[in-house]
């Protein structure tokens, strides 16, 4: 047997280079996302589990569409697990996974009926028949790229309801919308398909193959993303330390739980167990005033439990008494 395009040749090595590392990573990151519910002591659940099942199936090119529905639907039960409490939120989500699972279906289909017989889609010496091939990977294409902002829409106008300086509300927008990066590959991708010449389906697909298996492929480690924080936080956790006097800093191995200021909701973002958070605290006397106090440190365990309020440990000052400032760091082991 002739091998057209041996593994020596940039037409073919490059895109299995680039499709291999990126499964490779997105193998990790899904691994990782495991050991970071298991350094929390949190069991997996559905969002972890429909993950699992897009990285199982994702060699299997003509599942394409079913990798990226279990992703999207993936990203969507873990905003529930945010902003679950909100009714109106929950039929928002409702509604956009049928809207995937239908786009799914339509995809499925394509794969399958666009042309006949089906053997017809890579060997065209046989006798068949094909529909309008471009025309349907534009509207396939769109309806990804549809979705794909519906899906990363869906947080947006409850976070930007939030008790938090703009600052913050950028930054957890930016967080929820990573996706973005999948949805330029999808444009990507259509680009490829359209540019694929039918009568010479060896010579031209590459390019279209390796973007249909990198997009699912980013897709994961896109949503998996937002649980690295607590690996970071193993990994580095001086990274999340605080300086100076800062209240309400938030565990860095979990979400804030963040407050709708027009609701008055809580979203439990910093929670997914009710197990407690043991904080090690660092205070070192700073100020003028410590002129006898110089050098003295006072090292304190604290542990909390999600309980929605806030714990302070203070001391008041008798009158005619010097107050010291302190400096403090706050490390979460």
């Amino acid at each position: 047997m002739t091998i057209t395009y041996p593994l020596t040749t940039p037409l073919s090595r490059n895109p299995i280079i680039a499709v291999t590392v990126l499964g490779a990573v997105a193998t990790i990151t899904t691994g990782l996302r495991f050991w970071a519910l298991k350094l929390r002591r949190v069991s997996p659940g559905l969002p972890e589990f429909l993950i699992l099942g897009a990285l199982m199936i994702l060699p299997l090119e003509t599942l394409y569409g079913i990798v990226l529905a279990l992703v999207k639907t993936s990203i969507m039960a873990f905003y529930i697990r945010i902003f679950g409490s909100n009714r109106s939120f929950r039929i928002q989500v409702a509604i956009t996974m049928t809207i995937v699972w239908m786009w799914t279906a339509s995809v499925i289909l394509e794969t399958f009926l666009l042309c006949r017989p089906l053997k017809y889609n890579w060997d065209t010496s046989i006798s068949g028949v094909c529909g309008d091939r471009n025309a349907a990977y534009v509207v396939a294409g769109t309806m990804n790229l549809i979705t794909d902002l519906m899906v990363m829409a869906l947080p947006m106008p409850h976070i930007w309801k939030l008790q938090l300086g703009t600052a913050k509300k950028v930054a957890l927008s930016g967080v929820f919308s990573i996706g973005l990066l999948v949805s330029i590959i999808s444009i990507v991708r259509l680009v490829a398909l359209m540019a694929i010449n039918f009568t010479n389906i060896t010579g031209s697909v590459q390019m279209a193959v390796m973007w249909t298996v990198i997009e699912p492929e980013l897709a994961i480690i896109c949503a998996n993303m937002p649980l690295m924080k607590t690996i970071i936080a193993r990994v580095a956790p001086n990274l999340f330390s605080t300086g100076k006097a800062r209240y309400g800093v938030s565990d860095p191995q979990t979400f804030e739980r963040l407050q709708d200021s027009q609701r008055n909701n809580i979203y439990p973002m910093n929670r997914l167990d009710h197990e407690p958070i043991r904080t090690h605290i660092s205070t070192t006397n700073g100020g003028e005033s410590q002129r006898n106090l110089a050098g003295h440190e006072t090292n304190t365990y604290v542990t909390s439990h999600d309980t929605g309020e806030s714990h302070s440990n203070l001391s008041v000052t008798p009158p005619g008494t010097i107050n010291v400032m302190h400096d403090f760091s706050i490390q979460h082991l």
